[in-house]
């Protein structure tokens, strides 16, 4: 008997022991689970700002850095030329030049103008692009002839209208994203969040910069209605605007009369508003992202 309680002690011990390290093991798995999981929201941030970073520093080069041609003259040609050692431009060199940039014109949109004449414009990116490498080419030719010097200052206004960009986007989705922003920030009294709205915001409008050539390619194609995010505000204000009272008149036997006005249709709409524009204002930096990718990167 005194053998059978030894080995049961003795079981019983090593029993407790496995499940001691197997509590112990549990433990220290959930630890490291825990610690790579931090490690792993660490590493997502990290790379999250770097994207952020990365596409600030790509609008802030294309609006403000980038360098663009510039016009000629023919007296500033003339020198380069003398002071590079070259002798004067060939009728030959001239004309291929000119060629260059008429062949390249070729390749643009055709359409008709005010003026019920066919007229070519860029309305692609690709256009774009070809456009900007026959100017360069031209100028790095450093032309002194007349002609191609016209031709290249026309062909570079172009271009240069074409390619500049100008703010598409919702002016009022700012404005109530921003109150929005600011508002819960005080409320909340993060007062900080109002740097981030600031910065929102800034991108927001960067993003929302369009080229010129996508907006005359959906003029020409007829799409001149008012932007997305401008109809869908003006639909939400527009189903609070246009909420039913319903005014209930009751005639009592005694002769009197009561009236009960029922807002609640008009409350409701307003608080479902209030929660979309939240919504939108805290989302800014998802819409931003998409506006940069269709402004700077597949340019639709």
């Amino acid at each position: 008997m005194k053998k059978f309680f030894f080995f049961f002690a003795a079981l019983l011990s090593g029993v407790q022991t496995v499940f001691a390290q197997a509590d112990s093991t549990a433990v220290e798995m959930v630890e490291q689970t825990t610690k790579s999981g931090q490690v792993g929201e660490i590493l997502l941030g990290i790379l999250i700002l770097l994207v952020m970073f990365a596409i600030i520093g790509h609008m802030v080069y294309e609006l403000f850095i980038v360098k663009k041609p510039k016009a000629l003259t023919v007296e500033e040609c003339k020198e380069a030329r003398m002071n590079a050692g070259l002798s004067p431009m060939t009728e030959e060199e001239a004309q291929e030049l000119l060629n260059k940039m008429v062949d390249d014109t070729e390749s643009w949109t055709s359409f008709v103008n005010a003026n019920n004449e066919d007229d070519k414009i860029i309305t692609k990116y690709s256009q774009a692009k070809k456009t900007r490498q026959v100017l360069e080419e031209v100028a790095a030719s450093m032309p002194d002839n007349s002609d191609v010097v016209e031709c290249y200052n026309s062909l570079l206004e172009i271009y240069t209208e074409c390619t500049k960009r100008k703010y598409n986007a919702s002016t009022t989705y700012i404005i109530i994203s921003a109150v929005l922003m600011v508002g819960m920030a005080i409320l909340s009294g993060a007062y900080e969040a109002i740097a981030f709205c600031a910065v929102s915001v800034g991108i927001y409008i960067m993003a929302s910069m369009t080229p010129n050539y996508i907006l005359i390619k959906k003029e020409l194609k007829g799409r001149r209605g008012p932007k997305f995010m401008s109809g869908f505000i003006a639909g939400i204000l527009g189903g609070v605007a246009t909420a039913e009272t319903v005014t209930t008149v009751t005639k009592w036997s005694d002769g009197t009369t009561t009236k009960d006005v029922d807002n609640s249709n008009f409350w409701i709409s307003l608080i479902l508003s209030i929660v979309l524009f939240v919504v939108l204002a805290i989302f800014m930096f998802v819409l931003a992202f998409i506006n940069y990718l269709r402004n700077y990167v597949f340019h639709f």
